[in-house]
């Protein structure tokens, strides 16, 4: 997890400007997001599987701007997962990711 003062100029040390800024992309439990919206806006670029755009809207604080196409993430392959566990032993990423969810959701079914 990496923090940062983001795209607000109100943030901004004394000295910094806005193209002293460089963050790429934002990877949450929902999608992968970037700053390419307007004036730096955060910018969904792919939902997660199992995600809708709507869950997106509802857990964000914020108008999220969107790609010009919102693909679907990619899911992790079993040598990525593998390197993770390798990386992680202890899985204490899970302390960050609220019960370190599936790389895909199941899908709710709705009463009809």
């Amino acid at each position: 997890m990496v923090c940062s003062i983001g795209y607000n100029p109100g943030r901004l040390p004394r000295g910094y400007r806005l193209s002293d800024i460089d963050i790429r992309s934002v990877i949450s439990n929902l999608g992968v997001f970037d700053f390419g919206g307007p004036e730096h806006r955060m910018r969904l670029v792919s939902l997660h599987p199992g995600v809708t755009l709507d869950e997106v809207r509802d857990n964000t604080g914020f108008d999220v701007a969107l790609a010009d196409e919102v693909t679907e993430t990619a899911v992790p392959t079993q040598q990525q997962l593998a390197l993770l566990e390798e990386l992680d032993p202890l899985d204490l990423r899970a302390r960050q990711l609220k019960n370190n969810p599936p790389g895909v959701r199941p899908v709710e079914e709705t009463a009809s």
